[in-house]
């Protein structure tokens, strides 16, 4: 797939000197790109300014099953709050109280109480013998595929730093910068190989290129994969 191109018929002026542009650009093409094909007939949306809680992405296309409802959890981790909590229990190594959250995040007990009891609602904590577990598995959310994408002008070792962070929740990421610019970046193509990062690049006339096209990989983080999914099927 490297080296696919798609031609818009508008301009964006700034691409070359403006992050803003050059969003707008990608946004644009990504209309007739080849990125939004997709043969499982799934919809098919696109977030901005993505915040996923490992970085925040400039532009986040998901794949969503075409009956994709909404189920109470979704509602319940789709705050932050809430996500702080379960990412506490996720990394702890035994069960926590209340009152450890509470230390730990700088959270005030009453707060802590009220979203654990949410959680406890919706089955992704259980409470035994006055701690807490994540139980993932009593927690059955439908498979979203999220793609995420980071735009710089010119600092591509930024750019491939962040796009990394994405994995997390994540199943390709990819960098993108102007036309013009991505020389360097594709000097050292090899680094996003080894990375797994693809790399696209985006002219004023919205025409996206292919660079290359990372390969699919689980996200690693199952919390923050599922909290991302459940702040996507909070939009539907």
């Amino acid at each position: 797939m490297a080296g696919s191109t798609v031609a818009q018929s508008r301009r964006i002026r700034g691409v070359d000197s403006s992050e803003a542009a050059l969003v707008k650009a990608f946004r644009l093409g990504l209309a007739r790109s080849p990125l939004r094909s997709d043969a499982s007939r799934r919809t098919i949306l696109q977030f901005y300014e993505f915040d996923g809680l490992s970085g925040r992405a400039d532009v986040v296309v998901a794949r969503v099953p075409a009956r994709l409802r909404r189920r109470p959890a979704h509602s319940v981790l789709s705050n932050k709050t809430a996500c702080r909590l379960v990412l506490a229990l996720e990394r702890s190594r035994t069960p926590l109280s209340a009152n450890d959250l509470a230390v730990r995040l700088g959270l005030s007990a009453p707060t802590v109480r009220r979203w654990l009891a949410e959680l406890r609602r919706t089955k992704v904590v259980v409470y035994n013998a006055g701690r807490f577990t994540v139980r993932w598995d009593t927690t059955r959310l439908p498979a979203v595929d999220l793609w995420s994408f980071e735009a710089k002008l010119t600092n591509w070792q930024r750019a491939l730093y962040q796009a990394t962070r994405y994995k997390a929740y994540s199943s390709k990421v990819f960098v993108v910068m102007p036309t013009n610019r991505a020389r360097a970046a594709m000097k050292h193509i090899d680094r996003f190989r080894r990375a797994n990062v693809g790399l696209i690049t985006v002219d004023e006339s919205c025409k996206i290129q292919i660079k290359r096209m990372p390969r699919r990989e689980p996200p690693y983080s199952p919390s923050l994969y599922r909290m991302a999914t459940a702040l996507i099927a909070q939009t539907l």
